[in-house]
């Protein structure tokens, strides 16, 4: 009797789970993996479930259905507006305008590109933007603009990505893009045959572009190696988060998530930790909280956006046998899975913790689009313009900012003729492409301190003595001398590390004709492998030294500092003493051999050593 009874209970419940999980079904979803859907937001805080050739509106809950369609045609993307729709069909190669009550196309574009990919309005003018793929082009995915009105399309120069999305003032868009490059070959050696086959890597960007008065978008800020594998790309609903999904996820290979700001995409992301906790190919934003959410194997995973800390949010455990991707209601009170129970695919929605003050920004939310941004944008692309053209030239803002440390620093005032004579000292050498090195004696400096002024492969730096450095300095106490350098090295475009922390061994009294030995840290900012050396370099009797402590081809684990030995300073024929400014760098050259001229691949250091009587 007893085991009758568990049964009955067990009975019970199995059937009171079924019927929760009915209850909060949505529609069924294909298994199939060819099979795909788009959960995209409509108006008036409803859904519309794009499924091939059906159409389906959803209720503010994300899964009660309130009205079906059918198409058509079969349809990539969709987006709504107050009197029609606009779609874009990969099979047609066509993007439509749809009259919202026969569904039937009203005006058409013919697109003859390989694939149409994807689809954002704008959220204020009659136009979409959509991705396409042209083999014929490099790169090969970019965007075109579509007029809703005339059918007129547009391919606006130097706009390229898979995915696209548009903030909600329209002041902005954000593109993802992902490409495969063959790079090399690789030898596949079997005990039959050696098989030499292609090598490929992948080309994986973010890029926002600011958008005109008429929609025109015009490049502002690209962030590279934003993920590796790329799997789309999601915009938060306010606009102020953007997120690349990958396989490798950010930062490279990590499987973790980043919440880029879409106005500084140098700007290090919010991290989310979807490593082993979640997946780095999905990522939905709260329609109206900062709050993010990931699918899990068999559940869900909350996030603080603005944090990146996990959060416990569901009201009930969520578990299910398999969870492929998680969306928010527009209601913002549920979290929508499209996931597979009992061997049925379906979405289904689950309650969501909500503080009250939560609750009254869910029920009466603000309206995004209603913001004025537009002086945000505007001094965020100044800002990212600067940051391109300080990496393309770096001397230049080396040379500015060494010309407004003279005009502090100097000991007769700013407007002192000293400025425009140094300035054209700098500029002689940075025209002809050179490094160079000031020393001011100790009456010319403000601080009554003798002091080194550098620009070195396009990095400032100013070292003046110390006390007891200036003693046993002897160096004119009013003239200004100059001494050039080589010319500066290429830089990569990406730095590979940052290197930081570095300590020369007894830097204040180092004998010339011992090795020069130290240490320096470094933080690994692409894991790409190279032929890579440090490189330290200095001026001894007006002769530019250059040696280098080559590593291999991986910079090894940045927990521990890279212990460095170089070649003396000085030799039988080199005699010196006092202070050197030394600079360092990592290095990375072409092969193995380390032939031809290496490629500077981090930030450069400078730091002054003593060099002692000898």
């Amino acid at each position: 009797m007893r085991a009758m009874r568990q049964l009955v209970v067990a009975g019970f419940c199995l059937l009171a789970t079924a019927a929760l999980l009915e209850a909060a079904d949505g529609p069924q979803l294909s298994k199939s993996p060819k099979a795909k859907y788009e959960y995209i937001p409509g108006l008036n805080r409803t859904i519309l479930l794009l499924q091939g050739d059906a159409l389906v509106r959803l209720d503010a809950d994300g899964v009660t259905e309130k009205e079906r369609h059918q198409l058509n045609a079969k349809y990539t993307s969709i987006a709504e507006r107050a009197d029609y729709f606009v779609a874009v069909s990969d099979p047609l190669k066509t993007v439509v305008v749809l009259d919202k009550t026969t569904l039937k196309p009203i005006r058409e574009q013919k697109l003859k590109f390989r694939q149409l990919i994807d689809l954002a309005p704008h959220p204020k003018l009659p136009l979409s933007y959509v991705t396409v793929a042209d083999d014929s082009t490099a790169p090969t995915f970019h965007v075109i603009v579509f007029n809703e009105e005339s059918c007129e399309t547009r391919e606006p120069r130097g706009v390229f990505g898979t995915w696209v999305r548009v903030h909600p003032a329209g002041t902005f868009l954000v593109t993802a893009h992902e490409s495969i490059y063959e790079r090399g070959t690789q030898l596949l050696v079997n005990p039959d045959k050696t098989h030499v086959v292609p090598d490929y890597g992948t080309i994986d960007l973010l890029a926002c572009y600011t958008l005109d008065e008429h929609g025109v978008p015009m490049f502002m800020d690209l962030k590279k190696k934003a993920g590796a594998g790329a799997n789309g790309l999601r915009m938060s609903a306010d606009g102020e988060r953007v997120t690349f999904l990958s396989d490798a996820g950010y930062p490279m290979y990590s499987k973790n998530t980043g919440g880029f700001d879409p106005l500084d995409l140098q700007k290090m992301p919010v991290f989310y930790e979807t490593k082993d906790r979640a997946s780095p190919r999905d990522l939905a934003y709260h329609p109206h909280l900062p709050l993010c959410a990931s699918a899990s194997k068999d559940s869900v995973v909350f996030f603080h956006r603005e944090k990146g800390t996990v959060e416990e949010r569901a009201v009930e455990p969520v578990r299910y046998d398999r969870v492929h991707h998680v969306y928010f209601a527009p209601d913002g009170k549920h979290v929508v899975l499209d996931c597979e129970q009992g061997g049925v695919r379906a979405l289904r929605s689950a309650a969501i913790k909500l503080s009250a003050e939560e609750v009254a920004r869910v029920t009466n939310p603000a309206d995004p689009g209603a913001v004025d941004n537009s002086e945000k944008v505007k001094a965020a692309k100044i800002r990212a313009r600067r940051e391109i053209e300080q990496k393309v030239n770096p001397a230049k803002f080396a040379r500015i900012k060494a010309i407004e440390w003279l005009r502090l620093n100097n000991a007769f005032g700013p407007n002192h003729r000293i400025v425009p004579s140094q300035a054209a000292a700098f500029d002689e050498e940075l025209a002809a492409g050179r490094n160079f090195q000031m020393t001011y004696g100790k009456d010319l400096v403000k601080s009554g301190r003798p002091t080194f002024l550098c620009i070195w492969n396009g990095a400032l730096f100013i070292f003046p003595l110390t006390e007891q450095q200036e003693q046993a300095f002897d160096f004119p106490k009013s003239r200004a001398s100059k001494r050039p350098g080589d010319k500066s090295g290429p830089r990569l475009d990406e730095p590979r590390a940052e290197l930081y922390d570095l300590k020369f061994d007894n830097a204040d009294a180092l004998d010339g004709k011992q090795k020069v030995t130290g240490s320096v840290r470094f933080r690994e900012l692409e894991s790409e492998t190279s032929h890579y050396a440090l490189k330290i370099q200095y001026l001894v009797n007006d002769r530019v030294v250059t040696s280098y402590q080559f590593l291999g081809q991986y910079l090894g684990n940045s927990k521990e500092p890279i212990k460095f030995s170089f070649m003396p300073l000085l030799n039988d024929k080199v005699t010196v003493k006092g202070p050197i400014p030394v600079f360092m760098e990592l290095v990375t050259f072409a092969t193995a051999k380390h032939e031809g001229e290496p490629a500077i691949a981090s930030n450069t250091l400078g730091q002054l050593v003593f060099v002692k009587e000898p």
